[in-house]
This record gives C-alpha cells, sequence and structure tokens, in this order.
C-alpha cells in the first residue's frame, strides 16, 4: 500500500473542497464534511463515508492505516485538532516548520529572552 499517495490524495480533495479562489482551507468546513453526527469526532464510518463521497474508495487495510495516522491520540476517533494537524501539514512542511520554529527559538535564548513571554505577548495576553 502506497499510504502516502493516499495521504495526499486526501489532502488535495480537501483543501479544494474546503477552500474558495485561491484563498486558504476553511478548516472548520473541511472537518464538517467528515463528521457527520456533528459530534465532534471523525469515526471509522464517517471518515470512509467522507472518503467515498470525494470520490475516495479505500480498501480496509488503507483506511486502516490512514485512520493510525489521522488519530495520533490513539483514541478510535479523530478530533477537529487532529483532522486540522493532519489535513494543514504534510510531512515535509512539518518538518520545514519544526527547524524554523528551533531555529528561532534558539535565537531567542542566545539572546536571552523568554520565549513565553514573547508569545504571550505576540497573542496580546500582555501588554
Amino acid at each position: 500500500i502506497e499510504i502516502l499517495a493516499v495521504e495526499h490524495k486526501i489532502r488535495d480533495k480537501v483543501r479544494d473542497v474546503s477552500s474558495r479562489r485561491g484563498q486558504s482551507v476553511d478548516l472548520k468546513h473541511a472537518f464538517k464534511l467528515f463528521d457527520g453526527d456533528r459530534d465532534g469526532r471523525i469515526t471509522r464510518r464517517e471518515f470512509q463515508q467522507a472518503c467515498e463521497r470525494l470520490g475516495l474508495a479505500l480498501s480496509e487495510d488503507e483506511l486502516g492505516l490512514l485512520l493510525q495516522r489521522f488519530d495520533t491520540s490513539g483514541s478510535g476517533a479523530v478530533d477537529y485538532f487532529e483532522f486540522c494537524r493532519f489535513i494543514a501539514y504534510d510531512g515535509p512542511e512539518i518538518d520545514n516548520l519544526r527547524l524554523r520554529a528551533g531555529k528561532h527559538l534558539d535565537l531567542l535564548q542566545h539572546e536571552q529572552k523568554d520565549p513565553i513571554r514573547i508569545f504571550e505577548r505576540f497573542e496580546g495576553r500582555r501588554q
């Protein structure tokens, strides 16, 4: 099974149906496409049905492997944050983000600045 190719297809399909004319992907809309009963979790059945609606017929093996990749907590269902993490970033994108974040943290530590405090300022929690 070439699971990476299937992951790529799912990301592309979800991004296509969840973005509008070159704008960013609406992850809430995308999640709703999968979360049929709107309980905030995507079950195996909901995942399979959503993939079928997107034109992706998955074997049982592919479905199982994909759900393992999505469900990082091991809860047996995919929550919104797990879904977003998977759809928004693929492997190389995550590696690139980690590398960039690490460089920024190293610079802050070298300058003896507290990264938490800077983040809080950025988020508007402190003045």
